[in-house]
Order: structure tokens, then sequence, then C-alpha cells
């Protein structure tokens, strides 16, 4: 049954032009239009309220199907609170940013990574995602920013930092920096605020 559900998610989503025609062969195949158009609404009100939903669409990432991953996200529509979802929906927006990266649609890979940062401060990935997108977007110091906020933040509410550390610190050596030390939770406010040197 999920996958039909998914297949119909897929098909509406190819009629609507989001897919490329050559990714959503298979499932305009397995779903006729009519029948997709029909479904298209409760298909993604069913996705939305099947248990693990979240977890269809990580197989999708994992299986490299990035284009199907985001219109699984999309198409599952926004966790909210009027539907009991809403400690999903920054996952949802970080795996969303995650399938973006994967298709290199980088400004949108930012949108969805931000967006996750802004339900979920503490969400190591969510930063990572986000500097990953300034990066590969040509964006290096808009990505040196993010992970200097993102280890502030984590390092302020007692989350562990490292990745983000250890990817600052090949970030910065990359370009050629001098590594900056990692902020301490006594530290972390004063290095919000630069201080000139004397």
């Amino acid at each position: 049954m999920k996958r039909n559900l998914f297949l119909a998610i897929v098909a509406a989503v190819a009629l609507s032009g989001v897919l490329k025609a050559d990714d959503t062969s298979t499932a305009a195949a397995a779903v006729s239009p009519s029948a997709a158009m029909a479904d298209s609404s409760t298909a993604a009100v069913a996705a939305n309220d099947a248990p693990g939903s979240l977890k269809a669409g990580k197989d999708l990432l994992d299986e490299g199907k990035y284009d199907e991953a985001v219109a699984y996200f999309l198409g599952i529509g926004e966790q909210v609170a009027a539907n009991g979802k809403a400690k999903r929906e920054p996952y949802r927006q970080l795996d969303l940013a995650t399938a973006y990266l994967g298709l290199g649609k980088y400004a949108e890979a930012e949108d969805a990574a931000s967006k996750a940062i802004a339900l979920d401060k503490d969400l190591e990935s969510g930063w990572n995602d986000l500097a990953s997108a300034q990066v590969n977007d040509g964006k290096r110091s808009d990505a040196i920013d993010t992970y200097t906020k993102g280890i502030a933040q984590l390092t302020a509410d007692s989350v562990d930092d490292s990745r983000l550390s250890a990817n600052l610190a090949a970030l910065q050596a990359a370009a050629g920096i001098t590594p900056t030390p990692a902020p301490t939770a006594a530290a972390a406010p004063a290095a919000a605020s630069p201080t000139a040197a004397p």
C-alpha cells in the first residue's frame, strides 16, 4: 500500500511538471493519470498521516533517488501542529535540503536547511547542510559564518558540535585561513560579538 501511495504521489507531481519526464516514466505507467489526479490531495494527506512517512523519503535518499525524494517530501506537505506532526517538520526540511544538495540545487537546499534551523536551532545536520549548500554555491565566507554560528548555538545548548567544528577547520584550511578556536559555553556570547584588535 505504501508503494502504491508513493507512486500516486510521484505520478501527481510528474503530471504537474515538477519532475523530469524520464524520471517519471515508471511511476506514470504504474498509475493512470486520471487516478493520480483524483488521488493527489488525498494521497498526500494519507502519506502525511502514515507511520514512518519520513522514513520512506529517507529510503529514497539512501537509494540516490533525489528527484523522487524531493517530490515525496514536498508531496507529504508541511508537518504542522494541526495535523499532529509539527515535531517532524524540521526533519522534513532537513531531508528536503539533503535531496536538493544531491541534485545540485544549492539555493533550494539553502532555503530548506534554513527552515529546518529556524524550527530547531540545535539540529546539527541542518547547520551542516546549510553550510554545504553555501560552499557548493561558491559562498565560502557565508559557509564559514554558518559553521561559526552553528557551533556557537550548539555549544550554548550543550549539543555535540564536533562535526561542525571539523568541517569548519577543514574549510578554513582549504581557504588558507588559520582556524579559529572553538567557542566554549562560557565564551559563546563573546564569540558572537567581534571585538576590534588593539
